[in-house]
């Protein structure tokens, strides 16, 4: 199943990932009305749904992404 971060939290518990992660519950809350979990907290929340069997996306997380597709100039040696 995918899930929404905010399905995810629920799902693994606030209180849980403030825990694991060291942060504040309302750092935890702030992330759910935000739509994504900083990408400072996947490796705690990771662990968390690996302990619990639950699946953990990284597009839940606000991890920069490289651009779709990148466009390279030729540079002239002179």
């Amino acid at each position: 199943m995918t899930y929404t971060s905010e399905q995810l939290i629920n799902k693994i518990g606030r209180e849980n990932i403030s825990l694991r992660i060291g942060v504040g519950l309302t750092a935890v809350s702030n992330a759910v009305v935000r739509g994504k979990m900083p990408s400072s907290w996947y490796e705690g929340v990771k662990r968390e749904c690996d302990l619990q069997g639950i699946e953990c996306p990284t597009s839940l997380f606000t991890f920069k992404r490289p651009p779709k597709r990148t466009i390279r100039k030729k540079v002239r040696r002179q």
